[in-house]
């Protein structure tokens, strides 16, 4: 990013990347997650919501983050350091919000009986896991996008 760039310009494109990429990070770490609800026939609406509610929330911290540090999604490309630190930063925003979630719950989600699959993201091997994912669609994502630009390979 030009340094000389407005503030606020600057910002705006940072969220807009930020936003794109959090987006495709809450998918590639939610779909395995859906999978396996599906697998184990406890695909409830209530729990894919529950389930999928910290990764909503660290896409939107991701988002915001972005905003207030333009810094941390970089000049707009993916590359290495982008495909390991926003892969961190959201996996920490997930499991932050799934521990804050153990403790405190918004009134919308009425989960009395339903499980409680939130707190999944929480769990150092998971949390591990989606990190790995999503720094593996992070790189294959430079890789292609240098293949595709005529950088080296």
């Amino acid at each position: 990013m030009d340094p000389h760039e407005p503030r606020l310009q600057r910002a705006w494109r940072s969220f807009c990347l930020a936003t794109n990429l959090s987006g495709l990070l809450l998918l590639v770490t939610a779909l395995p997650m859906v999978g396996w609800l599906i697998f184990n026939r406890a695909l409830e609406p209530v729990a894919l919501f529950v389930a999928c509610l910290p990764l909503a929330m660290a896409s939107l911290g991701t988002s915001f983050l972005s905003t207030l540090l333009p810094s941390l999604v970089g000049d707009g490309t993916v590359r290495f350091p982008l495909n390991f630190s926003l892969p961190a930063v959201f996996t920490s925003l997930a499991a932050v919000s799934s521990r804050l979630m153990s403790v405190y719950l918004p009134s919308i989600a009425l989960i009395a009986d339903a499980p409680r699959f939130d707190l999944v993201w929480g769990t150092p091997l998971v949390t591990v896991g989606a990190f790995g994912v999503q720094t593996a669609t992070l790189s294959v994502m430079a890789f292609v996008q240098r293949r595709r630009h005529g950088g080296p390979s």
